[in-house]
């Protein structure tokens, strides 16, 4: 093996130490480690090369001894030591895939990495992941599949099995249930098993060369793969560093052909080590493409979710509205800070945390005041910007009420005008940090385009000029979804009847009773994804029937009332106690005087129960109306009975001779 005098230069030099410093390597390190590269320079350009007798210049011995001798060395400039790990979870864009669609989809992934075992979820999450690396739009199923049977990644036998489930030396049989389930989740659900960023893999055969920190290997040895460490040079010209096996595993024992196929990401970083799974709608993005929000922030803006829903639908504006001025006040704490102005910093309403409407003391609140403040602020900004205004669909006057709410500080409307906005766009906070800082190039003061306008400066309100680091409420409101996320009724719902009954659709599916539902199975245990994220969301999926997630009458009742807001401490034990709860709660549901006919005085939202002599005896169920028919949604276990959440027309109530009372949320 040569090695030429540029290399060695490289070796010595251009790559001594990291092209990038690892985030565990202290500074102290890093120092030595660019001393010793320059000295090593000095000694072979100055010293070694002009006087080492030309016989004796092995550039081999010069390689070798600084592979072997340079501290820190990274041949390739850029892995760490630092080994990536997953966990096991990794939220993405959701898809819409049919069940026949999702069943030749597992289908191309047998023919990818084999019917058995795990590989085929792994394969699965990368049919996203590289149509998305490869600019494809996230959620296009359509788009998915088209890249999957017409580009030039993935093998022609990939897409022939999707589209007569063989392969062309092998016929894969029809995928189990679980395993459409998986692709359910992981696709529609967006729960995939590796990270977005991993986008290669490949077989054994097809690896040209593999190696760890320069030395290299045989590609058949598998225990020498090494997640975050191993690069790979496929025969088809790609480069990536290993992140795991087709398994699902990190390591793997020899030659092992249950490890499946190496997957790996082609950045230049390793994958995060955790993603969010928060439902929130937006794509968290600025102008740039970078994130707006950290993990961190978005979780805790899932934890507020539910009051900023509850009080948005009061004033008839978009959560995110509160969300947006909660961030730029309060980092979205709950909890009151030192000044006494609360969470939303109302400062008119305190008198600068003086009087007595101040929030004191300081410290965490509980969740009764966490709302009651959100409910000040939201009559604030209905108070500033008037009760009819349009914050719904109308930008400008999300805009507008951000600035106004802020104090709309003279100075910033004439630096819009100054940077050439209208005097009406400039009333509307377009010169704001608080609203619009990193907007755009012009007013993200990091870039070296700001506007020479954008100073990148904020005036509080003592008078004080201060950087303003933080992306303006407006970015905050457009990541989150904006007005775009309000239209999903089944994650913007609230408390009252017809709430109720709204979610209760939402979250079932739609059947014909005694006939298959979603799919041409009977009893259909699978629950619809909107009634997965509903219960994962407010503590109700389980399975403690064994009959399937969400397939209990009290679990689906339950999870309506929690997650449209209008009961979050709705029981969800036995049908009794449902029941039961209601009865002994008269401050929030009344009885309603149905005979069994006389429809006209029903709701949609009612709750129907019926109770059984034994603690696990009833039922339950919510009254809905479809296409002006009356009707019910509801779910069932039991071997005959068993069904996930169904809604249907003409059968409002349980004809079997039980008992059974209405009642109305009040």
């Amino acid at each position: 093996m040569e090695y030429p005098f540029e290399k060695i230069y490289q070796l010595y030099y251009n790559k001594g130490m990291f092209s990038k410093n690892c985030d565990k390597k202290s500074a102290f390190q890093a120092l030595l480690a660019y001393c010793q590269t320059f000295l090593y320079s000095i000694l072979l350009f100055v010293v070694i090369i002009p006087t080492y007798p030309a016989s004796a210049l092995k550039a081999e011995t010069l390689y070798e001894y600084g592979l072997n001798n340079i501290f820190y060395y990274d041949p390739e400039g850029e892995n760490c030591d630092d080994t990536p790990s997953s966990n096991g979870k990794y939220k993405a864009a959701q898809y819409s895939f049919t069940e026949e669609q999702l069943k030749n989809l597992v289908r191309a992934a047998f023919a990818e990495q084999g019917p058995s075992g795990e590989g085929y979820k792994t394969e699965l999450s990368v049919f996203a992941n590289v149509y998305e690396a490869g600019g494809g739009e996230p959620g296009n199923s359509e788009g998915l599949i088209s890249y999957l049977l017409n580009g030039s990644w993935f093998a022609s036998s990939t897409g022939q099995a999707y589209r007569t489930g063989c392969s062309p030396w092998e016929c894969y049989g029809e995928p189990s249930q679980e395993q459409v389930a998986a692709a359910k989740d992981i696709l529609n659900n967006g729960n995939r098993v590796i990270p977005p960023e991993v986008d290669e893999h490949d077989s054994i055969s097809d690896i040209a060369s593999v190696s760890n920190n320069g030395s290299g290997f045989s590609p058949s040895d598998k225990a020498q793969y090494k997640s975050g460490v191993t690069v790979i040079h496929n025969r088809f010209g790609s480069t990536y560093t290993f992140f795991q096996w087709a398994n699902g595993e990190q390591e793997c024992t020899g030659n092992s052909s249950e490890c499946g196929d190496p997957f790996g990401y082609t950045g230049n970083t390793p994958p995060q080590q955790s993603y969010s799974t928060v439902t929130t709608v937006g794509e968290n993005k600025k102008y740039d493409g970078t994130t707006v929000l950290s993990d961190a922030l978005l979780q805790q803006v899932e934890k507020n979710r539910q009051t900023y829903e509850k009080v948005a639908k009061k004033y008839n504006f978009p959560w995110q509205l509160l969300a947006a001025l909660h961030y730029r006040e309060h980092n979205l704490a709950v909890d009151n800070p030192a000044n006494g102005e609360g969470m939303y910093q109302l400062t008119s309403l305190t008198n600068h945390g003086t009087n007595e409407h101040a929030f004191k003391p300081a410290g965490p609140v509980d969740q009764a005041e966490f709302e009651r403040q959100t409910d000040l602020a939201a009559q604030v900004i209905r108070g500033k910007i008037g009760q009819d205004t349009d914050l719904m669909e109308n930008e400008d006057n999300i805009k507008r009420v951000m600035f106004m709410y802020n104090w709309a500080n003279p100075t910033y409307v004439q630096r819009a005008i100054d940077m050439g906005f209208t005097e009406e766009q400039a009333k509307n906070g377009e010169g704001s940090p608080y609203v619009m800082n990193m907007y755009d190039v012009e007013r993200d003061p990091s870039s070296k385009d700001v506007s020479p306008y954008w100073t990148g400066l904020i005036a509080n309100l003592r008078g004080e000029v201060v950087p303003d680091t933080r992306p303006g409420a407006f970015v905050i409101f457009q990541a989150l979804g904006g007005t775009d996320g309000n239209t999903d009724s089944s994650c913007a719902l609230t408390s009252g009847n017809g709430d109720i009954a709204k979610t209760a659709l939402e979250l079932s599916w739609n059947c014909v009773l005694g006939k298959g539902c979603h799919s041409e199975g009977f009893p259909p245990y699978e629950p619809k994804p909107e009634y997965v994220t509903a219960m994962q969301q407010v503590g109700t999926y389980d399975n403690p029937g064994g009959w399937g997630y969400g397939a209990s009458c009290d679990r689906f009742v339950g999870t309506v009332m929690r997650y449209s807001g209008a009961d979050p401490n709705f029981p969800i034990g036995y049908a009794n106690d449902s029941g039961n709860y209601m009865i002994s709660h008269p401050e929030l549901y009344q009885e309603v005087n149905f005979n069994g006919s006389n429809y006209s005085i029903l709701q949609p939202g009612d709750v129907f129960a019926t109770f059984g002599p034994s603690a696990s005896g009833g039922h339950i169920w919510i009254y809905v109306e479809i296409d002006g028919e009356p009707g019910r949604a509801d779910a069932s276990n039991g071997s005959s009975s068993g069904r996930t959440a169904e809604h249907y027309t003409s059968t409002p109530i349980v004809n079997d001779g039980r008992q059974f009372k209405v009642f109305r949320k009040k």
